[in-house]
């Protein structure tokens, strides 16, 4: 038996069994007739305070208390049903939803009904203070003809989710067991799971039903109407063939900083655009960050300083330095504040966990000398760069290793970032060339490799790498590979997605790929020629502000998690850099109330991409195989999706400790998936540690106002082996998961 069932989300929850009595589809007067026992609460036999046929799993009685109020105890006005609700809030630590079997005796005159009968759940709920969400949902089981476990089907999930606070709500849902159950499967279990996942406030619940849809209720009929919303599972069968897996690169997992965010705005700018994570009066890295800042390794810190950084005035002490303005031309310009600089923010990478590697960029408008000195003052360990280091605190050399010869130089005049469309006639003539950016390059690249031979140099390719826009994109890389390919370790390039969808991202990432391979796959010093991803998100117009926070919504986690399994599945791509990790425009892994001017009170909070790279972290191992989608296999789209796939999973494992990852993406945003995994060792443990990032819809985004809207939710669960020896994971609906086991 199957001893335990996936969950859709983390959730605080009590259950009830539901007891059955015989139905009768021929008689009209039953169509009504409510399934759940005690549904208004109003019974409690011994007078305990708790509902009869209501519990909390001893499991969850530290986490999660529910109790019975009866009026006029409470004041907080009428009640929908009755003289009685059920109130739920969390007390402790993190739990499970409950699950209770009941006896298929019970469950046999559903069975009789026609499986295209339809339906309802239907519950009133109120919310108070509420920074996650309280729902109403009904778990399904059932089991295949000769099987010898139960099957997790799907949760019906009543709608709408309720956060914050609320009055009295009608919350409903309608299905039909036709198009949940397979004809040769039987319904074994019914579990009606009140959930609360907030870490405040409380959730009353009344006035609870569960009945046949009568025919002539318009709302169960607009419920029950067939609609893109329809919740039935699609079925995925996976399997792992070692001879596919790759190398993971763990800096595939980067980041980016802006010099606009870590420095801030110097002058009266400085007041709306201070320094971000800066604490002015102590002069260090603000400490109310550090919970959000450590809770992931980040692999690399790429720090965007565009093309025309004057590192000079942003080291030395700090009332020396001189704002400065930075090139107009640069969308992100503006008077950067001197103070912090450069050496704080290397001090500042050098002190996070794991000690992320750093990348900085050399432009070639910058002069060579400038450059040189730069180095010196970053890897020297003697000279006059070296000493005016340790003069400034910093005796030993800072060791950068990655250096970027520009930031979309192509792109220096251009009017605006708008990668979606065709560059002007004006802007193709004024665009410097591959073999004058090459020429820039290499007088730099002498002057560097003088101060320190170690150096990796990356050269970037075209900005906006869209064949069906800029059909001849790949010349300019082609160009400086030819002539410049002895002296770099890399090509970058900065697809953003879901403007164009992903797999359109990696069929840039691919002409790249196959370009370096067939004429440069190797620099002089024998080292192979690889793809960098210094930048990546999903992708939002600039220019439409109201849009921004659908780059870390549910929606662009998803899509960048999407991005990164692909990513990592291409051996050739050594690092891929997120735009970006704080930023005040449209893209951030972190964010906080801006409008609150005072930090000392400032609330800070991680997006769904924050969720996002946790989860992949915690999933990381040495191999990786790409377990969906396949060239040419449709099974990986649910139906009626128009995306090129609907699911996305990756396979991370430890051939010399025997762990495994699962690592899956569900972009539908009804449809659960059910994945059946072949082609991998008997676990040698029951369950896995579970994490699963979700939200109420695609949408949704963490705000000052409720920075859990999206949620991260943690939990171990029992790992299920079906007949064939494969074995079963349930992905929710608009989802990110992962499972890690021994």
């Amino acid at each position: 038996m199957r001893t335990s069932a996936p969950h859709f989300l983390r959730a605080f929850a009590l259950a009830t069994v539901l007891v059955i009595a015989p139905l009768h589809a021929a008689a009209p007067a039953q169509h009504q007739q409510n399934l759940i026992t005690n549904p208004s609460f109003e019974k409690d036999s011994n007078n305990d305070g708790a509902a009869d046929y209501w519990f909390i799993h001893p499991a969850n009685k530290k986490a999660v208390q529910g109790f019975r109020v009866q009026m006029p105890g409470d004041e907080s006005g009428p009640v929908p049903d009755g003289k009685c609700f059920l109130r739920i809030s969390k007390t402790g630590g993190e739990a499970l939803a409950v699950n209770s079997a009941i006896s298929p005796k019970n469950l046999a005159a559903l069975e009789q009904l026609p499986r295209d009968a339809t339906l309802v759940l239907r519950g009133q709920i109120r919310a108070r203070d509420l920074t996650g969400h309280a729902r109403v949902y009904l778990q399904i089981f059932a089991r295949k003809t000769g099987a010898d476990r139960d099957r997790f089907v799907t949760n019906i999930v009543a709608r709408p989710i309720l956060n914050g606070t609320t009055d009295w709500a009608p919350v409903s849902a309608a299905f039909s067991l036709g198009k949940l159950l397979a004809p040769d499967e039987k319904l074994t279990r019914l579990e009606v799971v009140l959930g609360l996942a907030s870490d405040t406030g409380y959730a009353d619940i009344d006035a609870l039903s569960l009945a046949l849809a009568d025919p002539n209720d318009p709302a169960a009929i607009a419920l029950a109407a067939p609609s893109s919303s329809d919740n039935a599972p699609f079925t995925v069968r996976l399997t792992a063939n070692p001879a596919r897996a790759v190398s993971a690169r763990a800096e595939i997992y980067g980041h980016n900083i802006a010099g606009r965010d870590w420095h801030g705005l110097a002058g009266a700018a400085g007041d709306k655009y201070p320094a971000i994570l800066w604490d002015a009066a102590a002069r260090r890295p603000d400490p109310a960050w550090d919970t959000l800042t450590h809770a992931y390794p980040l692999r690399v810190v790429r720090y965007h300083t565009g093309n025309n950084y004057d590192w000079r005035a942003t080291v030395g002490p700090a009332a020396a330095r001189k704002n400065k303005r930075i090139k107009a031309s640069e969308s992100w310009s503006g008077p950067y504040a001197a103070d912090p600089g450069l050496d704080e923010f290397l001090r500042w990478a050098e002190n996070l966990p794991g000690r992320p590697a750093v990348s900085l960029i050399a432009s070639p408008f910058l002069p060579a000398s400038d450059l040189a000195d730069l180095v010196a003052y970053c890897n020297a360990a003697s000279g006059p760069m070296a000493d005016l280091r340790a003069a400034n605190g910093h005796p030993a050399p800072y060791a950068v290793k990655h250096w970027e010869l520009g930031n979309e130089t192509d792109w220096e005049k251009r009017k605006d970032l708008d990668i979606l469309r065709v560059d002007t006639d004006a802007e193709r003539k004024d665009r410097i060339s591959a073999s004058g950016y090459v020429s820039l390059c290499r007088e730099r690249i002498d002057a560097l490799r003088a101060i320190d031979p170690a150096l990796r140099f990356l050269a970037h390719a075209q900005t906006a790498p869209w064949s069906s826009q800029n059909p001849n994109w790949r010349e300019w890389h082609q160009t400086v590979l030819r002539d410049l390919g002895d002296e770099l370790d890399g090509i970058v390039i900065h697809p953003y997605y879901d403007g164009y969808s992903v797999p359109a991202a990696m069929a840039s990432v691919d002409a790249l790929i196959s370009d370096i391979q067939q004429l440069h796959p190797r620099n002089r010093q024998g080292r192979p020629l690889t793809v960098v991803v210094n930048e990546h998100a999903r992708w939002v117009d600039p220019s439409k502000k109201e849009k921004w926070s659908q780059s870390h919504s549910l929606r662009g986690a998803i899509s960048t998690g999407d991005f990164l399994l692909h990513l990592m599945a291409r051996p050739a791509v050594s690092m891929a850099n997120y735009w970006a990790f704080l930023h005040r425009g449209p893209w951030s892994v972190l964010d906080a109330d801006w409008q609150n001017p005072d930090p000392a009170t400032r609330l800070r909070f991680g997006t769904g991409i924050h969720h996002m790279y946790q989860i992949f972290n915690d999933a990381f191992l040495p191999a990786y195989t790409l377990l969906a989608p396949l060239p040419g296999d449709d099974s990986f789209r649910a139906p009626g999706d128009t995306y090129p796939h609907t699911l996305t999973a990756g396979l991370f494992s430890d051939p010399a400790t025997g762990d495994f990852a699962l690592v899956a993406i569900n972009r539908s945003a009804t449809r659960p998936a059910r994945l059946y995994l072949k082609g991998i060792p008997s676990p040698t443990l029951p369950s896995a540690r579970y994490a699963v990032v979700t939200a109420e819809s695609l949408a949704t985004v963490n705000t000052p106002q409720n920075p859990n809207a999206v949620m991260l939710r943690h939990s171990q669960q029992n790992l299920v082996k079906e007949e064939d020896g494969s074995l079963f994971f349930e992905l929710p609906p608009a989802a990110i998961s992962s499972w890690r086991w021994h």
